[in-house]
This record gives C-alpha cells, structure tokens and sequence, in this order.
C-alpha cells in the first residue's frame, strides 16, 4: 500500500511504478482492484523477470525495489522482506537526487 499512497508523489519526480510477482493474472487483478492499486502489475511465471534481474531467494522471493532510468539503467537496488514502507521511502530519495542531478 505504501507504493499506492505515494503514486502521486513518485508521479511528481517524472517516475512510474511496476509491480512484479509470480502470482497468476487474476490473482493481481483481484489485489489490484481490492487494494485500488494506479499502477501496472506483471504475472512473473517461472520467475524469469526475477532471475535476469537477480532477485531470487531461497525459500521465499525476495521484496526488491529497483530504480531505474529512462536509458534502462538501474541507478538503485533496495532489498528488505521486512520492512516494506522502506522501499517507498528509500525510492523516492533515490528520485529525488536523480532530478536533481538534470
């Protein structure tokens, strides 16, 4: 939820959010309505997105945030399973320092 709280935000700094997961297309079409999510959600099966990406896990996948440019340059990685408003927060600092470096 805290991605959706600061859609507006995040929209602000010129970025746009994608959410991947191996969970199957109805099941992110029923999350996605039920939590009134903005932004584009991706059915990840056999987690190929996840393996190019490095974000693999051994027993659970892990919650990995990635920042990355128009030129599809990856200027950020945050990784934690716990702390999931972190990943918002640590995105949007991430933005922000990007705009100003323009």
């Amino acid at each position: 939820m805290a991605f959706r709280e600061s859609w507006d935000k995040i929209r602000e700094l010129g970025a746009d959010i994608i959410g991947v997961s191996s969970d199957s297309v109805e099941s992110h079409m029923k999350f996605k309505s039920s939590c009134q999510l903005p932004f584009t959600l991706i059915t990840d099966e056999g987690s190929k997105i996840r393996k190019l990406y490095g974000a693999t896990g051994l027993l659970i996948p892990p919650r990995v945030t990635f920042v990355i440019d128009n030129d599809g340059i990856i200027k950020d990685v945050y990784s934690s399973q716990l702390m999931a408003r972190s990943h918002v927060k640590r995105a949007i600092q991430v933005l922000e320092s990007l705009k100003k470096e323009v």
